[in-house]
């Protein structure tokens, strides 16, 4: 996990990012209705998430790293703060 603590990937984080804008809980309603009449397919939440969420960007995209680029995380967000930390870390010998 990106932020070296739980299981999942940067989408996980990037979902944690947006948690309760309005875009966000339409995302999650529009994903609640697939599961709901059996039509979803994918079982990977926080991917399934981000590509919800991306139809409400000006100009959607299928990318995390495209989607950071146009602005659609919010990096400020305390969800990010231990991967930032882990990036700023000074390079050299990890401790075990």
């Amino acid at each position: 996990m990106p932020d070296g603590t739980g299981n999942g990937a940067i989408e996980n984080l990037c979902r944690q990012s947006v948690q309760g804008e309005a875009a966000a809980k339409c995302a999650d309603e529009y994903l609640d209705c697939l599961v709901t009449s059996k039509a979803m397919r994918s079982t990977n939440a926080d991917k399934n998430f981000a590509h919800a969420y991306f139809a409400s960007i000006k100009h959607p995209v299928a990318n995390v790293g495209i989607g950071a680029l146009q602005g659609a995380w919010n990096f400020r967000s305390p969800a990010f703060a231990a991967l930032v930390r882990f990036v700023r870390q000074p390079a050299g010998p990890r401790q075990p």
